[in-house]
């Protein structure tokens, strides 16, 4: 059975709407994801967490966010997937990131890859606008309940 270890970052911004989760849209198809990375030998989640922030927000990990010290939720779970066509054994860790600095939260904004996303849409809707939801996060946030609609 193929094991997938995944951190999971949880960006958020507080707005008019509730909650809203930074999102990036996929280079090869219009769906928006989470920033996530597979967990590489010998590296804690947390550690997975940093450097995907890092590197797909080109953000600097000692000076322009902070990576929560605990997980939110760390999901372990044997099952059926969206996009998967076999069972899988899979660990997940959600971690929350704070942007701490002016110029990390301009360099996000002047971004057209990414994309701020309701609560409620995350749980409840299938895209956002032009873009499908990750169908993969999506069923991990629906059974984590890390992010529920009403945030």
């Amino acid at each position: 059975m193929q094991k997938i270890e995944l951190g999971l970052a949880l960006i958020r911004e507080r707005g008019d709407e509730g909650s809203m989760w930074l999102t990036q849209v996929g280079q090869n198809q219009p769906m928006i994801s989470f920033i996530s990375g597979n967990r590489l030998e010998q590296e804690s989640f947390r550690e997975t967490v940093a450097r995907e922030v890092a590197w797909q927000l080109d953000l600097d990990r000692n000076r322009e966010f902070l990576v929560a010290n605990m997980a939110q939720i760390d999901l372990e779970f044997e099952g059926a997937v969206p996009g998967q066509h076999e069972p899988m054994r899979l660990h997940v860790a959600f971690y929350s990131v704070d942007l701490y600095r002016r110029v990390a939260r301009n360099r996000i904004a002047d971004r057209q890859d990414l994309v701020w996303v309701p609560s409620s849409t995350l749980c409840q809707a299938e895209r956002f606008g032009e873009w499908l939801i990750n169908p993969f996060h999506q069923s991990l946030i629906q059974r984590s309940k890390v992010i529920e609609s009403w945030h």
